[in-house]
């Protein structure tokens, strides 16, 4: 399973990655999609009008960077079997607006649909991504697993008649059962191939806290809003995995950091205090004299993507909170957001990757600038903790 961004936390990244083993052999849960980019107009994606046709469907996202890095892969593919009765189908369940705005960065082939109220991720029981499944002609799941998984010589065998090698069943695959009105949950890490998500995913929906392999330093710097990086204690804090979860039915994210504080306290006899500590740090203005150059994101939504190379960074629908916690990556040294700027924009920044510091320059040719100061910053210092023992 591979990385991919939605929000982030200090140090944290949402890996998503679903899982659905036990359904080869069973009829294929109904597609509900709004609209079908890439398709003959007034085309309908049903396993009717699909019938006769291998379908390969994909469930991805625009801020998923283990989709982005499978496109090429899914792209020669439906190039190598172009006018074979194979139709690949990649399902987001996005804004319309800014799938067509990521797929002028990124080209991907094949059909591209936008589901409906999650419908189709619902039925497939999707809940993570990216996660691809083969479909025969006849409408029946044959196969699900990563995109990477899913190679030209398993395509051909299909086509020739072939049987390919199912997966085997999960041996933790249980029954599903109702998702609870109140839980505070933390374990040790379970199995990747157990709940579907790489280590160091974050799930925050519908009232639901989520955490998969997360370290207790990771927890604690969510918990109290403090980077990561400031927060003094024991080696084990940043090896140790857990997984930890926290529901409440209108549960708001202060409330859930204070459950989670609560639980954390409980569980590793959790015992701190919180310092300041005087660094040098850099501020971000707007610049005096110079017009404000910056671009108004091109499309709605709540998330943003980009690509982050050495020496260029871009970024769409991003914030100005965003561009300084970057900066701040950048240059290894704390930014703080102060130009009053809200919204969203696109950026595209270039410096000398060799030199860090000529990112100022970047800035100031979009009307911003970086003003070297010094700050109090909130620590946190574990004063005693215990890793508590499964069995």
């Amino acid at each position: 399973m591979i990385p991919a961004r939605r929000w982030m936390a200090p140090n944290l990244l949402l890996i998503f990655a679903g899982i659905l083993w036990g359904q080869a052999g069973h009829k294929a849960p109904p597609l509900n999609l709004k609209a079908i980019l890439h398709a003959p107009a007034a085309v309908q994606a049903n396993w009717q009008t699909l019938q006769g046709q291998w379908v390969i469907l994909e469930f991805w996202a625009t801020w998923c960077s283990g989709c982005r890095s499978a496109i090429p892969h899914l792209n020669n593919l439906a190039q190598a079997f172009q006018g074979r009765p194979v139709r690949f189908i990649s399902i987001t369940d996005e804004h319309t607006a800014l799938v067509k705005r990521f797929l002028t960065e990124y080209p991907m082939s094949g059909w591209i649909g936008i589901d409906q109220q999650d419908k189709t991720f619902k039925n497939f029981h999707v809940y993570g991504r990216p996660q691809t499944f083969i479909v025969d002609p006849h409408g029946i799941l044959r196969w699900q697993g990563p995109p990477v998984d899913l190679t030209s010589e398993m395509l051909s065998s299909l086509l020739a008649g072939k049987k390919i090698q199912m997966p085997e069943e999960n041996p933790y695959q249980q029954q599903s059962l109702p998702n609870p009105f109140f839980e505070v949950m933390i374990r040790p890490a379970a199995p990747e191939a157990m709940v579907g998500y790489s280590p160091g995913a974050i799930s925050w929906k519908s009232g639901s806290l989520r955490f998969w392999g997360a370290t207790l330093r990771n927890l604690i710097s969510l918990a109290y809003n403090v980077p990561s990086n400031r927060i003094v204690g024991p080696k084990w804090i940043s090896a140790n995995l857990y997984d930890a979860q926290v529901t409440n039915a209108g549960l708001t994210l202060p409330h859930a950091q204070q459950m989670l504080r609560q639980a954390l306290r409980g569980t590793f006899q959790l015992k701190l205090h919180s310092y300041y500590h005087q660094m040098p740090a850099y501020i971000l203005l707007r610049r005096n004299g110079t017009p404000l150059g910056l671009h108004p994101a091109r499309r709605p939504g709540k998330s943003s993507w980009g690509n982050f190379k050495k020496g260029s960074f871009q970024m769409f629908g991003m914030k100005l909170n965003g561009l300084a916690q970057t900066a701040s990556n950048i240059l290894h040294q704390p930014v703080i957001n102060e130009t009053h700027i809200h919204g969203r924009y696109d950026f595209h920044l270039r410096w000398t990757a060799s030199q860090p510091t000529t990112l100022t320059l970047a800035l100031q040719k979009i009307g911003l600038q970086l003003k070297p100061a010094r700050h109090n910053f909130k620590f946190i210092s574990i004063d005693s903790a215990i890793a508590p023992r499964a069995w």
